[in-house]
């Protein structure tokens, strides 16, 4: 996956952390949007 694309992702957690979701929903809400794992996010994102 392109590095812009993992940015993205990384903004898009961020932004529902900072609108009060912990880590693990924003990240599974997240993978579900982009259609990637949330073992994927894990592992790249570093949360």
């Amino acid at each position: 996956m392109a590095m812009v694309q993992w940015i993205k992702i990384i903004i898009a957690i961020l932004e529902l952390i900072a609108e009060g979701a912990d880590k693990q929903t924003a990240v599974s809400r997240v993978a579900q949007r982009f259609g990637v794992s949330e073992s994927s996010i894990w592992n790249h994102g570093g949360f």
